[in-house]
């Protein structure tokens, strides 16, 4: 009964990191496909399913790649979909919200 705290621990820390809302930044890049984007090393991996909101604006994008991002940046966005979620392109930055739903393996 000595590890029933750590078990515990274990699985509300992969609940969360399952499928808990991520905050940070998001940039946007010219050669991105639209409906995908690039995604900090650790958040989510190849082929997974992203949902990203910023207020009410909210897209759905598949992670094309994990990528080393700069500080505070969580992923990458496609022009198109950067625009979705109300950035100006001009400003580069905006910050979302990231939901992450494992791909079925």
């Amino acid at each position: 009964m000595r590890w029933l705290p750590y078990v515990l621990a274990l699985l509300l820390l992969s609940a969360a990191e399952a499928g808990g809302p991520k905050r940070g930044k998001a940039s946007w890049y010219t050669a991105g496909r639209p409906g995908r984007c690039a995604v900090r090393h650790g958040i989510a991996k190849r082929g997974d399913r992203i949902t990203v909101s910023r207020g009410r604006r909210r897209v759905a994008l598949v992670a094309c790649c994990s990528a080393p991002l700069r500080r505070g940046r969580v992923l990458d966005l496609s022009l198109r979909d950067f625009r979705r979620l109300g950035g100006l392109p001009s400003r580069g930055l905006i910050d979302v919200r990231v939901r992450i739903q494992r791909r079925r393996r």
